[in-house]
């Protein structure tokens, strides 16, 4: 978390200036961390603890987590729903 962090640091993709496939693996592998929000991913209340490890309540990585979102909302359209 820490590394994807500063690899992050003022930067909009972890590749070059579009999205990569690099975005790609690092926002889905966010989600076994910190599920994002529900109008991004339908989950189950009662599952998100399971799926929440303790570093996603770490403020130093709120910004990791914002990315992750805004990645989703940019380049994925609608919400994933069982």
């Amino acid at each position: 978390m820490t590394i994807l962090k500063h690899a992050l640091d003022g930067r909009q993709y972890l590749v070059g200036d579009a999205f990569t496939r690099a975005d790609v693996t690092a926002a889905s592998m966010l989600l076994l961390v910190n599920p994002p929000p529900d109008d991004l991913f339908l989950f189950p209340a009662s599952m998100r603890p399971m799926y929440t490890a303790p570093t996603a309540s770490n403020v130093a990585f709120a910004q990791v987590f914002a990315w992750r979102d805004k990645m989703y909302r940019k380049h994925r359209g609608e919400a994933v729903k069982p």
